[in-house]
């Protein structure tokens, strides 16, 4: 799908709806679980370099975001050391669960927004509950 989305980029042809899947009738692709948005995103990188380098980077990228926003999740919002939190980011970015399907399902491997979906959860409940908050800290900050 990436070298689709490069591909109607391309053409100025940004529909949703594709006959390379399911053929002959076609699919609508809202609903399919692939990388539209990361395609798309990534178009200028397919059209100059080709679509082995796209996925590769898109790859890369994914893993290391994963890890990175782990890191800072455990490291400012749950106050560990750094240490642990490098190891506890090191497993989720780089563990052999996301490693393994890094190699075809790259809408599951780019889960760097699931530890800032989880601070705001977080968030909202030391906001609502005054008490659980950790000393020193505020509602609207790490």
């Amino acid at each position: 799908m990436v070298s689709g989305r490069g591909h109607e980029v391309r053409l100025r042809r940004l529909g949703l709806l594709t006959d390379r899947l399911n053929a002959p009738d076609g699919v609508n692709l809202l609903n399919n679980t692939t990388v539209i948005a990361l395609g798309t995103v990534f178009t200028p990188v397919t059209l100059a370099f080709g679509v082995p380098v796209t996925f590769a980077l898109i790859a890369g990228t994914s893993l290391a975001g994963t890890a990175i926003a782990w890191y800072f999740f455990f490291s400012r919002v749950l106050g560990g050391s750094w240490l642990a939190a490098a190891l506890g980011a090191w497993l989720c970015g780089f563990g052999p669960g996301i490693v393994s399907q890094n190699n075809s399902h790259l809408h599951m491997t780019a889960q760097w927004l699931v530890p800032v979906m989880v601070w705001l959860v977080i968030r909202l409940a030391r906001a609502a509950d005054p008490a659980a908050r950790p000393e020193g800290s505020t509602a609207a900050g790490w």
